[in-house]
């Protein structure tokens, strides 16, 4: 349910909030408040190594009342009638205990420690990977809602070097990588935009100019402690999570009962880039981390961790993009080709990439139930590049046929860039259990922030006429042959001049304040222990953009300047199997330099108006919520109904670029835009405990879908010359959504879980971009490109996780263990011009299957990874969807154990060199092919625990 409105939200806040108070009140009954109840609380942990075990399961034997145990081991069942019980703990992978226990009205205090169970008794030891996967398992058994949990032992048992990657391992998800590495995560189906990134509970800040995404390859793996995705959401939680919400959690030390420390360091290799970046003293492939916590004071309840790591990587690739369109022919017909070869790219890129990373954690507690906990977490990604270009352009020529051009044109290109993102949260978090009341609260602040350290893109034009033959036969590998002027003549620098060198100069700044305050109060229904919470937030965020962006050539009357006086030392070689030959190459530190001698001088600029005024905006983003929950629990079934209003107001400043019939620059004027949406979200959650180790679960959830940033920018660019309009749109909906979830999950008591599920999505109002074209008004007849609203879409799915240790096994194969999961997933979307389309996002298939040993303090993996193919960009039929082609990726990684707490680790990716591609409309089309080989890691580890 959504509704518009322009009146401030806070004139009526405050009768919301009192009426959510006051119906919270009066479920709970005065009889909770009297001396006849008390409160059980404890900590339960490991009998041998006193680690705490998250996500044990705390009942009270014949009765609903039950708790599960936090992060901390920690565990509170409020609002016991006062009497004698059994107090049964059970874990995975541990004996269960079974304690007689007398509760008074002044409550009581059980801690429990917990023994190992079957799987020692195999003569397997709960450690490592298994100790990892075992915690995780139990928090998702004991959840409220149908989530994937990750601990830290697991995320490094895979070779994953950022957060991206470290999901791709999780039922549903699938990612879209940037130069070979993970970037983007797409849950169950869904574009990332739909998707809620968060770190230690707070939305993760997106320094990207354009997109609302959040750059996930920008957090190193090494800072987490744990991953939750919740594939539904609870009244609780943020709205805006169509697919599912990712939380990122970083190290605490009261998570350890001693102290720890960890510390990596290693040196790797990179198959493609061989020696390194260019103009580098040596290869740059370096990690480094280290974490440290500790317990301070005579009652232990301070908490101090700190943890810091440097990742260095000098990669490369090989790229060549073809573009496809109508060809013209010369004949008397003028017979129109309509998939002819317009232009060929081949690429050379070589990179080095910076991942430096830090958190903190100080937790303090003054008593129990009290907790107060600050965490700071800073992340820096410094992405440099050198690419060199050849561009064949067919289209400026004549098509006598599909494969003989004649009098087109050629092209050198160079861009030597550097882009830094920055990202940092403060959050403060109070946590207090007031007897009958249990309140936290959190205050945050975030920022992330991406800037252009520097830009220089020269082009270089050749001086003749360029007559082609093609060779189609192969359209991955498009070929061409130069006939005249002579063959070989795209090698050589002499027939090359400059033509124009880009500069680009921008930052990109996204910050947010966020406050949320949460209330649980224990009554009960009926006999049944049940809690009621409610709360609100208030999610304050700003992105908005500032660049520049010049071309510049020569001064009128000047001498040509030839690709010769640019030349260095730089090689490439064996270029896409040695299918493309680069020639001679410019220097990049030859082309700053000259740059600089004469920017004003013998080059004068001219701004690009559409990089520049039409790119630069500011966006302010308010969001409030409310909202209400009960959770009552009739035995072994669970029942959570609530729900939430989330009041969205946009403000947004940006410009509209005008130009004239022949290109050139008219006006740019200041627009803006304001509004408000108000949606009211319903969510119904049940568990059933079958028996103590199987659930099912079903869940009706709603959710909502915001646009990207900048698709809200009321920008617009008018090219007279070309009759287009590229275009924002201030009036865009929100996309809302309503799902239904139902699950099976089994629990191993030798460490793992059967589970199997479906899911069901309706959505409204999709967002994508559209071309289409205008009818009526001053521009009628041109061609629009803006992103709009669709109609109604329809998404579902099953999701399959199969997870053991195979400790039943003979001999040395009980160290064997399975890590499996696929989801299938499929959708219809109603697009203009698109009958049957699919959603854009929507990856058909995606699976992953590992194989891992764990014995005699070793341990190896070998991980497969598959995601199928998704429409990225819808055009402007069927025909004309741009794909991201399907892909398949093979890991593998060992560690084993020397002495002590020392180790030392080997890490090889994408061992199957697996490629980035595009394609268009037809799998025969492709657009973009980029390929890395593989790279590896080795080192060694350290770990005090």
């Amino acid at each position: 349910m959504a509704t518009n409105s322009s009146s401030p939200f806070w004139k009526s806040a405050p009768l919301i909030l009192t009426c959510i108070v006051l119906l919270g009140l009066s479920l709970a009954p005065s009889t909770m408040w009297a001396q006849t109840y008390g409160q059980i609380t404890g900590r339960i942990t490991d009998a041998d190594t006193k680690e705490y075990l998250p996500g044990a399961n705390v009942m009270l034997q014949g009765t609903g009342f039950g708790a599960a145990t936090d992060r901390n081991g920690f565990y509170r069942i409020s609002n016991v009638p006062t009497g004698s019980y059994v107090l049964v703990v059970s874990y995975i992978g541990y004996e269960g205990q079974s304690i007689e226990i007398t509760v008074g009205d002044k409550g009581l205090t059980q801690d429990v420690s917990l023994k190992t169970g079957v799987v020692q008794l195999s003569g397997i030891q709960i450690e490592g990977l298994r100790q990892g996967q075992n915690k995780a398992l139990n928090v998702q058994k004991t959840a409220d809602k149908i989530m994937n949990v990750v601990a830290a032992e697991q995320i490094v048992s895979f070779p994953d070097i950022n957060s991206a990657e470290v999901l791709q391992r999780i039922p549903g998800i699938s990612i879209q990588r940037d130069q070979g590495e993970g970037r983007y995560v797409q849950v169950r189906g869904t574009e990332s935009r739909l998707n809620n990134m968060k770190v230690n509970g707070e939305q993760i800040p997106s320094p990207e100019a354009k997109t609302r995404n959040s750059m996930m390859d920008i957090i190193p793996a090494d800072q987490l402690a744990t991953i939750e995705v919740s594939k539904v959401i609870t009244p609780d939680m943020d709205g805006n999570s169509v697919g599912g919400t990712v939380n990122l959690i970083t190290k605490s030390a009261l998570d350890y009962e001693k102290t720890t420390l960890n510390v990596t360091a290693g040196s790797g290799y990179a198959n493609l880039s061989g020696k390194g970046y260019p103009g580098a003293s040596l290869p740059g492939n370096y990690q480094a981390g280290v974490s440290y916590g500790t317990r301070l004071g005579e009652a232990q309840n301070v908490g101090i961790m700190v943890s810091g790591s440097f990742l260095r990587t000098d990669r490369g690739s090989d790229n060549n993009q073809p573009l496809w369109g109508p060809a013209t022919l010369t004949d008397a017909a003028k017979t129109v080709v309509p998939w002819g070869l317009q232009e060929l790219i081949v690429r050379d890129y070589s990179l080095r990439r910076d991942r430096m990373g830090a958190s903190g954690t100080l937790d303090y507690k003054p008593s129990e139930g009290h907790k107060l906990s600050l965490k700071v977490i800073y992340d820096d990604f410094e992405d440099s590049e050198i690419r060199h270009q050849l561009r064949a352009r067919m289209s400026k020529g004549k098509y006598t046929s599909a494969t003989v051009i004649t009098g087109a044109t050629y092209e050198r290109l160079l861009r030597d860039r550097s882009q830094e993102q920055t990202m940092y949260n403060v959050i403060g978090r109070g946590e207090h259990d007031l007897g009958s009341i249990v309140l936290d609260y959190t205050l945050s602040y975030s920022y992330g922030k991406e800037k252009q350290n520097w830009y220089y893109s020269p082009t270089f034009v050749g001086n003749a006429k360029v007559n082609y033959t093609l060779d189609l036969s192969d359209t991955d590998i498009p070929k061409y042959t130069i006939t005249s002027p002579s063959a070989g003549y795209e090698l050589d620098p002499k027939n090359f001049t400059f033509s124009a060198l880009r500069f680009q100069d921008y930052l990109t700044g996204n910050k947010a304040y966020a406050a949320t305050v949460n209330l649980k109060i224990p009554y009960r229904l009926g006999g049944n222990p049940s809690d009621f919470k409610f709360g609100g937030k208030m999610d304050l965020r700003k992105k908005d953009r500032n660049g520049l962006d010049v071309n510049y050539t020569l001064k009128s009357g000047s001498t040509p300047v030839l690709l010769t006086q640019f030349l260095g030392d730089f090689k490439v070689e064996n270029f896409l199997a040695g299918n493309y030959d680069f020639g001679a190459l410019p220097d990049p530190a030859k082309v700053q330099d000259w740059f600089k001698a004469n920017k004003d001088g013998l080059l004068v600029g001219a701004v690009n108006r559409d990089n520049t005024d039409a790119s630069n905006f500011a966006v302010e983003e308010n969001i409030y919520a409310f909202y209400a929950m009960t959770t009552i629990n009739f035995g072994d079934l669970m029942f959570l109904v609530g729900a939430r209003d989330e009041i969205t107001q946009d403000k947004v400043n940006a410009n509209a670029v005008q130009y004239d019939i022949s290109g050139n620059y008219l006006s740019t004027t200041p627009v803006s835009s304001d509004k408000t949406n108000n949606n009211i979200l319903p969510m119904v959650h049940l568990r059933y405990r079958l028996d103590t180790e199987t659930n099912l679960r079903a869940a009706f959830t709603s959710n909502l879908g915001r646009a990207n940033y900048y698709d809200l920018v009321p920008y617009r660019i008018a090219n007279d010359q070309s009759s287009t309009i590229t275009m924002g749109n201030s009036d865009l909906k929100l996309t809302t959504s309503y799902g239904f979830d139902l699950l099976a999950e089994h629990f191993f008591q030798r460490i793992g879980i059967l589970s199997g599920g479906f899911f069901y999505k309706s959505l409204s109002d999709i967002i994508y971009t559209r071309l289409y074209t205008q009818v009526g008004g001053v521009y009628n007849g041109w061609q629009v490109t803006q992103p709009v609203n669709g109609g109604n879409a329809t998404l579902y799915g099953i999701e399959l996780d199969w997870q053991q240790q195979l400790t039943f096994l003979p001999g040395f194969l009980d160290g064997l263990g399975i890590y499996a999961n696929y989801t299938y997933t499929k959708s219809k979307a109603d697009l203009a011009g698109h009958a049957g389309s699919k959603l854009p996002g929507q990856a058909g298939n995606v699976a992953n299957f590992a194989l891992s040993y764990q014995k005699y303090g070793f341990t190896a993996k070998v991980s497969l990874n598959y995601a199928d193919k998704f429409i990225d960009l819808v055009g402007v039929d069927s025909d004309n969807d741009t794909y991201y082609d399907s892909h398949t990726q093979l890991d593998a990684n060992a560690n084993m154990q020397v002495f002590g707490g020392f180790s030392v680790y080997v890490q090889f990716m994408n061992l199957t060199n697996a490629p980035l591609r595009y394609y268009i409309g037809d799998h025969s089309r492709p657009i973009q092919r980029e390929f890395y080989s593989w790279w590896m890691q080795a080192g060694v580890k350290f770990n005090m625990e």
